[in-house]
C-alpha cells in the first residue's frame, strides 16, 4: 500500500464526495489517491452525522483504496484504519482508546473518526476512506460538539502542523491497511483488542432508534459486535453507537 502525494484545497464540501465524484470520473484512478481540505463546508460523519473541525487547526482528509478482498471484510476496513490512526498518535505522545467501531478517544473525549464508504465491490473492492482528527481544535469548540470532544491541543498544550500530523498518519497506516488486506479482522483482531473497550462491560447499543443493553462479549469473525443480553442470547451487531451503562 503506497499513498500518493497528497493533494491539499483550500476548501471542498467534503473530502469523501469530492473524491468519489474524482473516481466516477476516472475509474482507473489510483489507489492510495489521497486529498486533503484546509477548510470543509459540510464534512461528514457516521449515520448521516455533521463533522465539526476549526478552519486551518483540524485535519480532514480521504483516500481511495483498492483491495481485492470478500466483500462482507468490508465494516472491518474502518477498524483497522483506527489502529494506524491510533498508532500514529501514540508515537506522538497520547494514550487513546478505540471505541466501536471507528472512533478514537482520548481522556473520555473524542479525538478522531472515520467514515468509509464503499464504491463498488463487483470486480475488486474499492472504498473511499475518511478520517477527520481534532488537531489544534480549541476548548470553546469542542464543548459544543457531542459526545464530547478533545483534540491533540487540548491534551497536550501544545500545537501541531496539520500537514506534519499527516504525513505521520500516512506512515502509520499502510502497515495495517495491508495486515487488514492480507487476513481481514483476524489479523487486526490483536491490535484492535488491545485498544478498545474490554469484553464484560456493561454497554447500550443504538441504532436508528432502538437501542439494547447488555454485556459486550467481544467481536465476531468479521468485526462485529457482539452483545450478550440479559436472556443469555448473544446478538451481533453490525452498526451503531455504544456507550457504557451506567
Amino acid at each position: 500500500m503506497r499513498f500518493k502525494d497528497v493533494v491539499w484545497h483550500d476548501e471542498l464540501a467534503s473530502t469523501n464526495t469530492f473524491l468519489r465524484e474524482m473516481y466516477r470520473a476516472d475509474a482507473d484512478l489510483p489507489s492510495g489517491t489521497v486529498i486533503a481540505a484546509r477548510r470543509q463546508t459540510a464534512g461528514k460523519g457516521r449515520l448521516g452525522r455533521e463533522w465539526i473541525a476549526e478552519i486551518g487547526r483540524d485535519l480532514a482528509f480521504s483516500f481511495l483504496f483498492r483491495a481485492d478482498t470478500p466483500l462482507e471484510w468490508t465494516p472491518s476496513l474502518a477498524m483497522a484504519t483506527a489502529v494506524g490512526v491510533a498508532e500514529a498518535m501514540e508515537a506522538q505522545g497520547l494514550t487513546v482508546k478505540l471505541k466501536w467501531p471507528n472512533d478514537i478517544f482520548a481522556s473520555g473525549g473524542k479525538i478522531a473518526g472515520i467514515l468509509t464508504e464503499c464504491l463498488t465491490g463487483e470486480s475488486g473492492l474499492v472504498m473511499v476512506v475518511g478520517i477527520g482528527v481534532n488537531v489544534n481544535m480549541r476548548r470553546e469548540t469542542a464543548e459544543k460538539i457531542t459526545p464530547p470532544a478533545t483534540s491533540y491541543f487540548l491534551e497536550t498544550g501544545q500545537e501541531q502542523d496539520t500537514d506534519r500530523f499527516l504525513d505521520i498518519i500516512l506512515g502509520r497506516l499502510p502497515r495495517w491497511l495491508e495486515e487488514w488486506e492480507d487476513g481481514g479482522f483476524g489479523k487486526i483482531r490483536p491490535a484492535w483488542e488491545k485498544l478498545a473497550a474490554n469484553p464484560g462491560e456493561k454497554i447500550i447499543a443504538r441504532h436508528h432508534g432502538r437501542a439494547r443493553s447488555g454485556t459486550l462479549a467481544g467481536y465476531g469473525e468479521f468485526g462485529e459486535l457482539l452483545l450478550l443480553q440479559a436472556d443469555g442470547e448473544i446478538t451481533r451487531v453490525w452498526s451503531g453507537d455504544i456507550e457504557t451503562e451506567m
